[in-house]
């Protein structure tokens, strides 16, 4: 709940920081980022998850399919996000644009 209620805020920051900068730098450096960060990301969840299951006796090469297949064909956790992580990609994108107050409703009644 609490990164979810937060989820623009370094976003705006960087909007803010930024402000002075072309729409088209300011574009690119968003992507660049953010194709970076998806790159290190993946690779670190694949690493990481993996040294688990070696852990518990499966082989390297074997643990980290398990992982990627796991990430990217079934159930494809990676994979199911599509849409909502290309839109980061859209030259106007602003988190809210994924608008989840009602879910955020939903957990506090749930938990709070």
């Amino acid at each position: 709940m609490e990164e979810t209620e937060h989820k623009a805020v370094a976003f705006d920051v960087f909007q803010e920081v930024s402000k002075n900068w072309t729409g088209l730098r300011r574009y690119l450096f968003r992507v660049h980022i953010m194709v970076l960060t998806s790159a290190h990301f993946t690779l670190d969840v694949i690493r990481f998850a993996a040294a688990l299951l070696e852990a518990d006796g499966t082989g390297r090469w074997r643990a980290r399919w398990q992982v990627a297949r796991f990430l990217f064909g079934e159930p494809g956790i990676f994979r199911k996000l599509g849409s909502r992580y290309r839109d980061w990609y859209r030259p106007a994108f602003h988190p809210w644009d994924h608008d989840n107050r009602m879910k955020l409703e939903q957990w506090r009644q749930q938990f709070g």
